[in-house]
């Protein structure tokens, strides 16, 4: 059985961002209208959640809070994510690995409030810069 080193070489991430490349509708067009497409799609989809959570939260009513809810918006912005990533040609991997340096740059001894209140974004910056492509 071979085994799997990266995100990018599971089977269903393969596929999903090669589906999402299919969908795009922006495709071949300039980067800047691609990205304004992955971007905008993002911000209207996580309103989308933060609606159905507001509904709840808010205004409770039956049914509101449901799973089914939750997944279906996390699924749309989970594609809008897949998107970006293929417009920006990055990858998933890569994101990962910024993202742990710069969350170990800002809590270097484990999460804090103080930590969080007091980050230094220019250091997150520059342990980023330091990763190779």
């Amino acid at each position: 059985m071979e085994q799997v080193s990266k995100v990018e070489d599971l089977p269903s991430i393969k596929k999903f961002r090669e589906f999402v490349a299919g969908l795009e509708c922006t495709k071949g067009k300039e980067f800047s209208i691609r990205l304004n497409h992955a971007v905008n799609g993002i911000g209207g989809e996580a309103g989308e959640l933060l609606g159905e959570y507001k509904k709840g939260y808010i205004y409770p009513k039956e049914g509101v809070l449901k799973r089914e809810k939750w997944e279906n918006e996390a699924c749309d912005l989970f594609h809008y994510f897949i998107l970006l990533t293929n417009v920006l040609g990055i990858s998933i991997d890569r994101l990962i690995e910024l993202n742990i340096v710069k969350l170990e740059e800002r809590y270097p001894k484990g999460y804090s409030e103080d930590s969080a209140l007091n980050k230094n974004e220019e250091k997150e910056l520059e342990a980023m810069r330091e990763v190779s492509e």
